[in-house]
Parts: structure tokens; C-alpha cells; sequence
């Protein structure tokens, strides 16, 4: 039953009916319907066109979910299209090509839209290549594996030194790699030496430091309050002359550990004499401060000394493990012979 008067008169949603029922009083239509059945009729096409304007709505919500749509693929074929291009592999990290990307009208696109952002997406794509990658990585694996003696990756070793190695061993098994895998796998080689290089030497400097502290504690409890800041070299040499905190150092080294202590006190008498015109309280708050400053420095020394020989236990214990497994793996193989042996 609408009202073809309401529509006319501009009706809308948000018309309200006792604004809109005086402008139809003198209309046909209005006047061949009582109140109650104008009242419905309005109401009826209120609701027709709340129901357009939801369809347009839904409408306009589909061809942007349409749109969003193509600009994810569109990221998505940048992707590929770069990952095959090697610009990134599987190992590489959203910050690693963020900015490369950044410039492209695909990466704009994806970035100003609701749904995945372009780091999630780039996630996605990573964890799918991860799938692919663990099979490429044992093919380069058993590569390098062929390889060994005649050719092995160290830090000053170039990628295009080491593609040339591996694919001079390939019979064949590199023809599923995409170039971007064997840039992953030399990036891994690389990074597991530059972790193992940074670890010894962490080792080699807590050894070093170890040892000019127990140089530095033997002349302190030798010298006693004769040492100071006026201490010369060549006295530190004859009280540490066959002490073996001096031996397992070189000269060079004694020299800059004792530089190092000398420093210290200079340091300390420095700072002790300016302020020596305080009063007898002041000078004994300072004496309990300079203790408890030893004494925390001593204990730290102490803990770091005992975490090295720890250290150094546990990876006695590793080598010992490790002989006694071989010892009786070749007893097991000897038992075997024997009985073989005997049995002929």
C-alpha cells in the first residue's frame, strides 16, 4: 500500500510523522485513508527505504571487501615477485625490507585498508616458504657436507665464492633451490660463526680479566700499604718475580695490569685528599664507604672466578662423557669381532 504522496513530499528515514501527516491532509491519497491506516502506510515505506538503504549499503561494503581484496593480492604478488628477484629469503625479518618496500604503490595500497596489515602478511608469506625451506636446506646441507675438506665457509668468505662451491658440487639436487634459499643458507653459516666468534671472545676476555685481577690481588697482598699510586714498575716486577699469577701473564700483559691497578689508587688518593679537610666523622663515613666498595668489588671477583671454574668443570665433564662414549662404542665393535671370530 505505499503511498506514492510520501515520496513526493521527500520522505525519508529519519522523517518524522507528525511533521510529515499536515503536508499530506490535502493530498487524494491522504484523504481516501483514515489517521491509523496513513500512520501505517507511512511507516511501510519508512521501512522500504530503510531496506534500499541497507542494500546500497551492503552494496558498497562488498565492492570495498572487493577492493581490499585485490590490494592484498597485489601486495602479495610484490612479495613473490621480490623474494624471487632475491631481494629477501626465508630468514629475513619484516624490518630487514620494510623500507624497501616502503616506495611501492602495492605496499600503499595494502597499508591504507582495514584486515591484515602489510607485517602480517609478510609473516604469512615467510611461514609459507619456511614449508619449502627446510627441504632446500638439507639439499645445501648435504652440499656442503660433499664438500668438506676441499671447501668450508669462514667470516672473510664471499657469497659469490661460496655459490660458485656449491653449485660445482650439485649433480642435479639444486634444480628445486631458488636462489634466494642458498642466500639464506650462507647467511646462516655466516651468522652461527659470528656467534661463535663473539662466544670465545667473551671466554677469552673473562680469562684475561681473571687473570689481571689475580695479578692485581697477589701484589695488593704482597705490597700491603707500600703499594700506591707512586709504585713503580720495576718494584712490581721484583715482588711478583716467580709468582704464578705473574706467569700466567705475558710482559706486556703484567705491564697493563699494573698500569690498570696504579690507575686505581692514583684515582682513589686523588679523591681521598680532596676531601681530607673534613671532619674525623666525615673521614670515617668515607673509610666504611671505601670498605664496603672493596669488599662488594672482592666478592664480584670472587663469583666471577667460581662461574669460570665452573665453566671449566662442566665442560671437563662434557669431554670425558664424550671419550667414554667412543671407548665404548670400540669396545662394543671389538666384543663383536671377537665373537665373529670365534664363530669362523
Amino acid at each position: 500500500r505505499s503511498c506514492p504522496a510520501l515520496y513526493a513530499h521527500g520522505v525519508t528515514v529519519k522523517s518524522q510523522w507528525r511533521k510529515v501527516q499536515s503536508q499530506l491532509d490535502d493530498t487524494p491519497e491522504s484523504k481516501a485513508l483514515d489517521k491509523i491506516e496513513r500512520l501505517a502506510v507511512f511507516e511501510e515505506v519508512v521501512r522500504e527505504l530503510e531496506a534500499k538503504e541497507e542494500e546500497q549499503r551492503q552494496r558498497e561494503r562488498e565492492a570495498e571487501r572487493r577492493q581490499e581484496r585485490k590490494r592484498r593480492d597485489a601486495f602479495r604478488a610484490l612479495l613473490s615477485q621480490k623474494h624471487l628477484e632475491g631481494a629477501f629469503h626465508v630468514r629475513s625479518r619484516w624490518r630487514d625490507v620494510a623500507e624497501m618496500l616502503a616506495p611501492c604503490e602495492e605496499y600503499k595500497g595494502a597499508l591504507d585498508q582495514s584486515g591484515s596489515t602489510p607485517s602480517e602478511m609478510f609473516e604469512d608469506f615467510i611461514e609459507q616458504l619456511n614449508e619449502a625451506w627446510q627441504a632446500q636446506r638439507k639439499t645445501l646441507k648435504a652440499l656442503m657436507a660433499a664438500l668438506h675438506g676441499t671447501f668450508s665457509v669462514t667470516l672473510e668468505t664471499r657469497f659469490d665464492e661460496f655459490e660458485a662451491a656449491v653449485r660445482g658440487a650439485d649433480n642435479g639436487t639444486l634444480a628445486g633451490v631458488p636462489p634466494s634459499a642458498i642466500v639464506a643458507f650462507f647467511d646462516e653459516l655466516r651468522e652461527k660463526l659470528e656467534k661463535d666468534k663473539a662466544e670465545e671472545e667473551q671466554r677469552a676476555e673473562r680469562k684475561r680479566r681473571a687473570a689481571f685481577d689475580a695479578y692485581q690481588d697477589t701484589m695488593r697482598g704482597l705490597m700491603g700499604a707500600l703499594l700506591s699510586s707512586t709504585t713503580t714498575w720495576e718494584e712490581a716486577c721484583e715482588v711478583m718475580r716467580g709468582k704464578p699469577a705473574a706467569a700466567a701473564l705475558s710482559e706486556a700483559e703484567q705491564r697493563a695490569a699494573f698500569d690498570e691497578l696504579v690507575e686505581t689508587m692514583r684515582v682513589a688518593e686523588a679523591a681521598e685528599a680532596e676531601v681530607d679537610g673534613g671532619d674525623d666523622e666525615s673521614r670515617h663515613k668515607r673509610k666504611k664507604h671505601r670498605d664496603r666498595d672493596r669488599e662488594r668489588r672482592d666478592r664480584g671477583d670472587r663469583d666471577r672466578r667460581e662461574e669460570e671454574d665452573e665453566e671449566e668443570r662442566r665442560r671437563r665433564k662434557k669431554e670425558k662423557k664424550s671419550k667414554r662414549h667412543r671407548d665404548e662404542r670400540d669396545d662394543g665393535e671389538g666384543e663383536k669381532r671377537l665373537k665373529e671370530e670365534e664363530a669362523e
